[in-house]
């Protein structure tokens, strides 16, 4: 097994150098409608007139690790399935949005000093024009990245569909808003259709109808696979997220992280996650950025305190 993770890890360890071969492991080339990562930050216009009644929900959450309060706030703008389907078609190689919807999830993470989130308010036309983004533009990038990754067709390394260079615009109470705090936006697929094997997912794919693969689960099929050289269950799942359990509405999802050393938030992502149909993601880990290893205690999800809908 320890073998095992250090091949994983050197594969890894490529793929974040850009050695790494084809489409296997390196990242796809910027292409026709993905947006390049910028060296400042972009700033989404999230208000009800801009999302054009897509659906938005803000999420509000807490928890206690290692004694220390944290919050973390998550919008999810849902991409229904006619808006996905009247989409221009690009590559129909790929599975990816014929039957599915869309989520993007921006999850603005805690300050790791005080553990809070902050809001300032801001005036969009202060804003270059180069900077402000608009909802068409971002979902022009979410389509072409899943599209991408989806051709791409790796579970262990994914920077593609995950960006720390978006800030959201939202308003309330008549004021326009955005965070000084690190904001990880991911695309996800929302997929509704029964699977048998665990391997059937990735690292993108929200599945309410994937057959469960616990924790437990994954340490059974270990210790069969341990007894022979391959395969290994750790490879074979790579980081695709995992049916944990079903409780209260709640779907939970688990991964394995990718084993790359030293790599940015967006080689990890969430790592872990809740998800509620119809509103999106509700709790995450983020272990990575909390500088939490992914089994120890001090790595929970975080307590919902408030949903609120932003969108008509």
């Amino acid at each position: 097994m320890v073998r095992r993770r250090y091949f994983l890890l050197l594969i890894s360890f490529l793929a974040n150098c850009g050695l790494a071969s084809g489409t296997a492991y390196g990242q796809v080339p910027e292409g026709k409608g993905q947006l390049p990562y910028a060296n400042d930050f972009l700033y989404v216009d999230l208000s009800g007139r801009a999302i054009n009644n897509l659906p938005l929900h803000w999420v509000q959450t807490q928890r206690v690790s290692k004694g220390q309060p944290q919050q973390l706030e998550l919008l999810n703008l849902l991409v229904p399935r006619q808006v996905v389907e009247a989409q221009p078609p690009q590559e129909r190689s790929s599975e990816a949005l014929l039957e599915d919807e869309l989520l993007i999830a921006m999850a603005i993470l805690p300050d790791k000093e005080t553990g809070r989130v902050t809001w300032e308010p801001v005036r969009p036309d202060t804003l270059a024009a180069v900077r402000r983004l608009s909802v068409a533009r971002l979902l022009d990038d979410c389509y072409a990245r899943v599209y991408a990754y989806e051709i791409q067709r790796t579970h262990l390394y994914n920077q593609l569909t995950r960006r720390t260079d978006v800030k959201p615009l939202v308003e309330r109470d008549g004021q326009v808003w955005t965070t000084p705090n690190v904001v990880l936006t991911e695309y996800f697929l929302l997929r509704n259709r029964p699977t048998y094997w665990p391997t059937a997912g990735n690292n993108i794919t929200i599945n309410v109808q994937a057959r469960p693969f616990t924790r437990a689960d994954f340490r059974q099929a270990g210790q069969v696979s341990a007894k022979d050289s391959f395969p290994s269950v750790e490879a074979e799942l790579g980081t695709s997220l995992l049916l944990e359990e079903v409780r209260n509405g709640i779907y939970t999802f688990w991964s394995l992280e990718p084993l790359i050393a030293d790599g940015p938030l967006r080689d990890y992502g969430s790592v872990d996650i809740q998800f509620k149909p119809g509103v999106g993601l509700v709790s995450g880990k983020y272990n990575h950025y909390f500088g939490i290893p992914q089994n120890s205690a001090a790595n929970t999800f975080f307590k919902v305190t408030r949903i609120t809908k932003l969108s008509n």
